[in-house]
C-alpha cells in the first residue's frame, strides 16, 4: 500500500517519542522477564538437584551414637540412615564444619574440581573457598594438618550455610563446610583440635512403615540416649529459603507487569487519539479518495505496532540475559549455596513477553481507531473536534490559572498515564526503601540488644559452674503458623535480675514474655496466644503473651527459668546456656554451638550487602519508567497544543511564559497527588511486606524515617524538572515553525 511510504518519514520525524516507547515496552518486558525467569530458574534447579543428589527426609542429633543394633531395628522398619557426624573446627578467624564424604543422602553437588581421593584432600562448601580465597589445589590447615583443596561444592541440607538453624543469615567468610575421606576425619578427630565436641547427626528417609512422629517416639525411648533435636526438611531453617525467596520475586515480578500494562493501555491510548486528531484533515481525504477504513486502520497500527512489537522482542531478550537473569538471581545465589544452574526458558514466559505487549497494543488500537475513525469524511476533513464547554465557574481566578486548569481538563487522559506512571513508580521506591528501612533497623538492633560477648549452648553441664556468667536454659520450637513454618522460635530461661535481659518474665507456666521481633514477626500483642510446636517431643504448646520486650536478635521468647525448667520436667539447677562477657574455659566435649556478639553483628551487615544490588535496581527501574511515561505524556500534551502554543509567540509570549501555562500546572497536579500516593503506596507495601520477608528469621520494622518521604519527593521533582529542561528544549527550537503551524490549522 502507498500510504505505508509514509512509515519511514514518520518513524525519523517522532524519534525520540517511538524510541521512548520502545524502551519503556522494552524495560517493562526486561523487568517481567528477568524477575520471574531467574526465580523459575532457581526453582528449578533446585528441585532438579535435590531429587538428584537424593536429599533426606530430615536430621535428628543424639547425645551418642545409635549402636548397629538400633539401626539395625530401624532398618526393618524401612528406616534409612547416614551418619552426619560433624566437628568445627577453628581455621583463621573463621569456624569450618568437617564432615565425612557422603554415599546416601544429601550428597556432595560439585561446582568446580574433584571429590577426595585421599585422607590429605577436602571438598570446601563454593562461597567459604571463594570468600576466603581459596582456590582449586590450594592447601589449607585444619586442626594443625593441612589439606589440599581438590574440589568446590554444596549440598542440599546446607543450601543455607548457617552454623545454628537459629542463626539470622550466613556469612561464608567466617562459617563454612568441608568434606573429607573417613581417614582424614578420623585423622583430624585424633588431634582433639575441635572447638566443640563431636556432633552426632543422623540424616533419615521414611519409608512406608514409621512417620516422623513415630521415629521421634522411638528415638525418645532409646536406653541410654538423649534425643537433642529433630528436624524435618520442611522445618529446617538451611533449606527451602531460596524457594521462598524467589517465590516472591516471581510474584513481584507479575504484580509489576500487570501494573506496566495497565499503564501501556493508557500511554498507548493517548497515542493513537492524538494521532487521529493530529491527521483528521489527511484521513478524511484518504477517505474521500476511495480509501477503506480497515485499510487506513492497518496503516496507523503498522508503525506503533512494529515498534511494541519489536520493545517485547528486545526486552525478553535482556531479560533472559546474563544482566537480566544473572543479574536478578546474584543476590539469592550470593545469600544461599546453589549449584551452577542452566537458565530456564518456559514457554509461558517467552510467550508473555513476545506476545501480551502486542495483543495488548491490538486491542486498545484497534478499540480506539474504529472509534475515531467512524466519522463522516466531512468531518474529518474540516478537523472538527467535539469539546465540551467548561461549565467551572473560576470566579476571580487569574487568566493563567484559569488557562492551566482548563489545559489540565482538556489533557486528562495523559495526566492519568502520568498519575499511573507515577503510582508504580512510588510504589517500587517503597518496596527499596522498606528493604533498605528493615535492613538498617537489623544492623542497629543487632548490635543494641545483644549485651553479651559469648553464649555457649550445651550438650550437658560442666561439673563446676563457671564464675561471672549467666546462666540460662534454651529449647527450640517451630513456629505454628503456615505462613512462617519454617522458622524456629527460641524460648530462653532466665533468672530474675538477669545481667544481659533486663526485664522480668513472670512466674506463669502458661505465659510468656515475647521479645519485639516476635511481636512483629507474628503480629502479637499482649494477651494474644502464640502455638509453639516441639518436633523433638511431637507435642504443641500455647501461650498466652504477658508482655513485649526489646530484643530484635532473632525469634526469642522469655520465661522464667525455674518455671521453665519445671514446665519442660528437669531438674532445679538444669541449664544448657552460658551468657558471659569473655571467653569461658569448658571442656571441648560440653559445648554444641557457641555464638560470638560480632559475628552476630558482622551476620547483620552481609545480608545488607547481599540485598543492596536489588534495592539499587528497583531505585533505578522505577526513575527509568516514571521518566519515560511523564515524558511520552508531556510531549503529546505540547504536540496537541502547537497551535496554541503559535498562537501565544504571536502574541508575544515567552517560553518561560508558555512553560508556566501549559507545563507548570502539570507539576501542582503530579506534587498534590505524590502527597497522596506516597502514603498510599507505604500502606500497600507494609500490607505486603510480611509475605516478602516471611523466611528472615526477625520482625523488621520498616517505620520511616521523615526523611525517607522526603527523598522519594525529592525523587519526583528532579525527575519532573529533567523531562521538562528536556521539552524545553524542545519548544525553543520550534520557535521558528509558528507560521507553518497556523497554516496547517488554516
Amino acid at each position: 500500500m502507498i500510504l505505508n511510504r509514509r512509515i519511514k518519514r514518520n518513524l525519523k520525524k517522532d524519534f525520540f517519542r517511538n524510541l521512548a516507547l520502545f524502551l519503556l515496552i522494552a524495560l517493562g518486558m526486561y523487568f517481567v522477564v528477568s524477575f520471574v525467569g531467574s526465580a523459575e530458574t532457581i526453582m528449578d534447579g533446585i528441585g532438579y538437584y535435590q531429587n538428584k543428589n537424593q536429599m533426606a527426609d530430615g536430621e535428628f542429633s543424639l547425645y551418642k551414637p545409635l549402636s548397629d543394633e538400633q539401626i539395625g531395628e530401624l532398618e526393618v522398619e524401612q528406616v534409612e540412615l547416614q551418619e552426619q557426624f560433624y566437628s568445627n573446627y577453628k581455621v583463621g578467624d573463621s569456624a569450618l564444619r568437617i564432615f565425612r564424604v557422603r554415599d546416601k543422602f544429601n550428597l556432595i553437588q560439585l561446582s568446580d574440581g574433584d571429590m577426595p581421593e585421599t585422607d590429605s584432600q577436602i571438598v570446601l562448601e563454593q562461597h567459604y573457598a571463594k570468600n576466603n580465597n581459596i582456590s582449586i589445589g590450594g592447601v589449607i590447615t585444619v586442626g594443625g594438618h593441612e589439606f589440599e583443596v581438590v574440589g568446590t561444592g554444596s549440598t542440599a541440607d546446607y543450601e543455607k550455610v548457617l552454623e545454628n538453624i537459629s542463626d539470622m543469615n550466613v556469612d561464608s567468610k567466617l562459617f563454612g563446610i568441608g568434606f573429607v575421606m573417613e581417614a582424614g576425619y578420623q585423622l583430624l578427630k585424633e588431634t582433639g583440635a575441635a572447638n566443640e565436641a563431636e556432633c552426632i547427626s543422623y540424616a533419615f528417609k521414611n519409608g512406608e512403615v514409621l512417620d516422623n512422629a513415630d521415629l521421634i517416639e522411638w528415638l525418645k525411648n532409646l536406653d541410654d540416649n538423649i534425643l537433642l533435636s529433630f528436624v524435618e526438611k520442611e522445618n529446617n531453617s538451611r533449606i527451602g529459603n531460596a524457594v521462598e525467596d524467589v517465590s516472591m520475586n516471581k510474584e513481584g515480578g507479575i504484580l509489576g507487569g500487570i501494573l506496566l500494562f495497565l499503564i501501556f493501555v493508557f500511554v498507548i491510548s493517548v497515542f493513537t487519539v492524538h494521532r487521529i486528531e493530529e491527521e483528521g484533515i489527511m484521513i478524511g481525504t484518504l477517505y474521500a479518495l476511495g480509501m477503506s477504513k480497515r485499510e487506513v486502520i492497518f496503516h496507523y497500527m503498522l508503525l506503533p505496532f512494529m515498534i511494541t512489537f519489536l520493545g517485547g522482542i528486545f526486552g525478553t531478550i535482556l531479560g533472559f540475559s546474563p544482566i537480566g537473569i544473572d543479574v536478578q538471581a546474584a543476590s539469592t545465589i550470593e545469600s544461599y549455596s546453589l549449584p551452577p544452574m542452566d537458565t530456564q526458558y518456559p514457554l509461558y514466559l517467552i510467550a508473555y513477553g513476545l506476545l501480551v505487549p502486542s495483543i495488548i497494543f491490538l486491542i486498545v488500537n484497534f478499540i480506539c481507531l474504529n472509534s475515531k475513525l467512524s466519522k463522516e469524511p466531512l468531518i474529518l476533513l474540516r478537523n472538527q473536534k467535539k469539546r465540551k464547554s467548561s461549565q467551572l465557574k473560576l470566579g476571580a481566578m487569574s487568566f493563567s490559572g484559569k488557562f492551566q486548569l482548563r489545559q489540565m481538563i482538556r489533557e486528562k487522559r495523559s495526566i492519568l498515564a502520568i498519575l499511573g506512571g507515577l503510582f508504580l513508580t512510588v510504589l517500587l521506591l517503597m518496596m527499596a526503601l522498606d528493604i533498605q528501612a528493615g535492613l538498617t533497623y537489623m544492623k542497629g538492633r543487632v548490635a543494641l540488644d545483644t549485651k553479651y560477648e559469648k553464649m555457649y549452648v550445651l550438650l550437658d553441664m560442666p561439673e563446676d559452674v563457671p564464675e561471672d556468667v549467666e546462666l540460662a536454659y534454651i529449647k527450640t520450637f517451630s513456629s505454628v503458623t503456615p505462613e512462617e513454618e519454617n522458622l524456629n522460635v527460641s524460648m530462653m530461661g532466665i533468672k530474675s535480675g538477669n545481667t544481659y535481659f533486663d526485664f522480668e518474665t513472670g512466674d506463669e507456666e502458661d505465659a510468656i514474655t515475647i521479645s519485639d521481633s516476635v511481636a512483629l514477626k507474628y503480629h502479637l500483642k499482649i494477651g494474644d496466644e502464640l502455638a509453639l510446636d516441639d518436633k523433638s517431643e511431637d507435642t504443641c504448646y500455647t501461650f498466652r503473651v504477658n508482655a513485649i520486650v526489646p530484643y530484635a536478635p532473632g525469634l526469642y521468647v522469655f520465661m522464667d527459668l525455674d518455671v521453665m525448667r519445671q514446665l519442660f520436667n528437669n531438674e532445679s539447677d538444669y541449664y544448657n546456656v552460658i551468657l558471659s562477657d569473655e571467653e569461658v574455659d569448658l571442656e571441648r566435649g560440653l559445648v554444641y554451638s557457641e555464638s560470638d556478639k560480632d559475628d552476630m553483628i558482622k551476620f547483620a551487615d552481609v545480608f545488607y550487602k547481599n540485598m543492596s544490588p536489588m534495592i539499587m535496581s528497583l531505585y533505578v527501574v522505577s526513575i527509568l519508567i516514571f521518566l519515560i511515561v511523564m515524558y511520552l505524556m508531556l510531549k503529546v500534551m505540547l504536540d496537541r497544543s502547537d497551535f496554541s502554543i503559535a498562537l501565544f509567540r504571536v502574541f508575544g509570549y515567552q517560553n518561560s511564559e508558555i512553560r508556566r501555562l501549559f507545563l507548570d500546572g502539570n507539576f501542582v497536579v503530579v506534587m498534590v497527588s505524590s502527597l497522596l500516593i506516597i502514603p498510599l503506596c507505604k500502606y500497600l507495601m507494609d500490607k505486603l511486606w510480611p509475605s516478602l520477608v516471611s523466611y528472615v528469621p526477625m520482625g523488621l520494622d520498616v517505620t520511616f524515617k521523615p526523611y525517607y518521604y522526603i527523598i522519594v519527593l525529592a525523587l519526583i521533582v528532579i525527575s519532573y524538572l529533567i523531562i521538562i529542561l528536556i521539552l524545553m528544549q524542545r519548544l525553543k527550537k520550534t520557535e521558528d515553525d509558528v507560521v507553518s503551524v497556523l497554516k496547517e490549522r488554516e
